[in-house]
This record gives C-alpha cells, sequence and structure tokens, in this order.
C-alpha cells in the first residue's frame, strides 16, 4: 500500500517537471490578467495579435521560437500575447493598438513603445538582449510614430464594427 502511495507521488511529481519543462513560453493575457502579469515582469515583450492577421499567423511561430530561445539563454523577460479579436479586444482598444502584430515592450508594467523591427525570432531575441543589457537606448529601435503603416502588419482598430 505505502508503496503504490509512493508510486502514485513520484508519477504526479515527474508529470508536473515534465508540465513545467514544456511550459508555457508565451502566455495569453486578458484584460483581467493584463496588469497583474505586467507589474511583476521586470521586461515583458507583448504581441498584440488577431488569429485571422495574415501577418500575425506568419509571425506567431517567430514569436513562439523567440520565446524559446530567451528561455534557453535565461534571459530575463516575460513573453505574453493578447487576443484583439477576442478577449483582448477593450485592451486593444485602450492601448490604442493601431497595427496586428503590434509588439510592445514594458518595463515594470509601463510601456516603453513598439518593436518596430524585423519579425524574426532572431531579431526579437536581438532586441531583447539590448533591452535588458542597455535599456536607454530602446528608442533606438523602437517606434512612437504611428502615422505610416509599417511593413509586415494589418491596419486595425479594436472598434472597427467592419469583419476583418
Amino acid at each position: 500500500m505505502k508503496f503504490s502511495v509512493a508510486l502514485i507521488i513520484i508519477s504526479a511529481a515527474f508529470a508536473v517537471s515534465l508540465e513545467t519543462q514544456k511550459g508555457i513560453l508565451v502566455e495569453e493575457l486578458t484584460e483581467n490578467t493584463f496588469d497583474n502579469y505586467l507589474t511583476v515582469s521586470n521586461l515583458a515583450i507583448v504581441d498584440f495579435f488577431a488569429p485571422w492577421c495574415p501577418h500575425c499567423k506568419s509571425f506567431a511561430p517567430e514569436y513562439e521560437q523567440a520565446a524559446s530561445k530567451a528561455q534557453a539563454e535565461k534571459l530575463n523577460a516575460f513573453f505574453a500575447k493578447v487576443d484583439c479579436a477576442g478577449s483582448g479586444k477593450s485592451l486593444c482598444s485602450k492601448l490604442d493598438i493601431k497595427f496586428l502584430p503590434t509588439v510592445r515592450l514594458f518595463r515594470d508594467g509601463k510601456p516603453l513603445g513598439d518593436y518596430s523591427g524585423e519579425r524574426s525570432a532572431d531579431a526579437v531575441l536581438e532586441f531583447l538582449q539590448k533591452a535588458i543589457k542597455a535599456p536607454n537606448d530602446m528608442k533606438l529601435t523602437m517606434s512612437d510614430d504611428v502615422s505610416g503603416t509599417p511593413p509586415d502588419v494589418t491596419p486595425w482598430h479594436a472598434d472597427d464594427k467592419k469583419s476583418h
């Protein structure tokens, strides 16, 4: 009997260990969870996306790969995503998301700006490494100017009633 209980406990611990190793690399946030996650994260990078957006679809695996590489390199950065067409629609409106995907960097819960570099895993990873090493130089690789449409994005307005 004791052996069976011990075996069950060991099996459960192993299963939890495997789940942690597989872990969620990119946490999907909603309006209810957004502030909590970002305020406890020193550095967070958030992908604002919509499932129907072709640019978002092509960027998603690159973003996941960047998160995986960041984890492997033990970078102190939190990766998240927000579905602007679903559970994060009001949040995207509140944060004035204009293009999809928008990749925004946050430090201690405060937005630093939108990432405007190449939409590849290596470029996102390089950007994060710079953000960690030299946080005051971020304006060189960020964009606050949204007057023109950046490449590889879809114009977006959360309150738009048209079907996307």
